[in-house]
């Protein structure tokens, strides 16, 4: 353990996902074109070392279109983790539920800080 295992396909990409079982599968859709994607390789290999008991999975875009199409990968680098072949964390979701939280926070901060007699406009602002 401790490196990472370059995916050839999808049959591959699913038989790494099943045999990992209850470990945490960090995986890395990369493409060798790709500048961001070769300049945190090293920092991928990095926590792969740091962390072995994860595993650690390199799919190339370009060799593995049915897989990166399958995940729903649209850009480059992009970082999904799994666990029990389940996505834990997809940054494009984890992204969208944080500008979610973030709003629905603001807005209750700023619906705290008014006035009174505001609230209730506030709140019909807010709301839509």
């Amino acid at each position: 353990m401790g490196s990472i295992r370059v995916i050839t396909d999808e049959t591959h990409f699913q038989t790494e996902l099943t045999n990992a079982a209850t470990r945490l599968v960090v995986v890395d859709f990369t493409a060798t074109w790709c500048g961001p994607c070769q300049r945190i390789a090293p920092i991928f290999q990095q926590l792969a070392a740091k962390y072995p008991k994860a595993v650690f999975l390199k799919v190339d875009v370009d060799q593995c279109q049915e897989t990166a199409a399958a995940q729903g990968v649209s850009a480059m680098p992009t970082f999904i983790f799994y666990r029990n072949r389940v996505i834990l964390l997809n940054p494009k979701i984890y992204l969208s539920k944080t500008i979610k939280i973030f709003l629905i926070s603001t807005k209750l901060l700023c619906f705290k800080s008014i006035g009174p007699k505001f609230r209730a406009n506030a709140f019909i602002f807010f709301k839509s």
